[in-house]
């Protein structure tokens, strides 16, 4: 892996807990919000589930709707790049050796980190 790819992953893994930090906020706070109003109010519904059941409904729900907060763009545009080097590196007419009479020959998209 390279050292991009490894800085990638940390800030990645970082958002993931951060993500599921907040949802696990959400959901406690739905939990604290329903005892509140369930006691106190008669003309709100609820879902049927109990609390703990329902809070977990509400952590899964703001954990798929926080999940656009990791860029899942970031790293196939990286891969295109790396891609678009390789191609520009065995085609640059600089990189001929006269020795072996043939072009640079690139097997690792990595090459250029």
């Amino acid at each position: 892996m390279s050292q991009v790819e490894v800085k990638v992953n940390y800030v990645l893994g970082f958002i993931l807990i951060f993500q599921i930090l907040l949802s696990i906020v959400c959901a406690v706070g739905y939990a604290i919000t329903r005892r509140n109003i369930e006691s106190n109010s008669t003309h709100i519904q609820f879902m049927d589930y109990s609390v703990p059941l329902a809070s977990f409904i509400i952590f899964l729900t703001y954990f798929v709707l926080l999940n656009t907060m990791i860029p899942i763009s970031l790293i196939v545009t990286m891969e295109m790049v790396k891609l678009f080097q390789k191609y520009f590196i065995e085609k640059d007419r600089m990189m001929f050796s006269s020795l072996r009479n043939q072009h640079v020959s690139d097997q690792s998209a990595s090459l250029n980190e």
